[in-house]
């Protein structure tokens, strides 16, 4: 991963957290968020329902 790549991907993880922080549903942002990443991950092959924190 190159150094813009690397600093893309960090502008969209702190804009996220400005999106989540900002959202008037938090929980739904939330839930937003993790759909599109589990698509991400997804995307590139990798198994999501590992990845579960309980």
């Amino acid at each position: 991963m190159t150094q813009q790549e690397q600093a893309a991907m960090y502008i969209d993880a702190y804009a996220n957290i400005q999106r989540i922080e900002k959202a008037q549903d938090k929980d739904r942002e939330i839930e937003n968020q993790k759909k599109l990443l589990k698509a991400k991950l997804e995307a590139l092959g990798i198994v999501t329902e590992n990845l579960t924190i309980e």
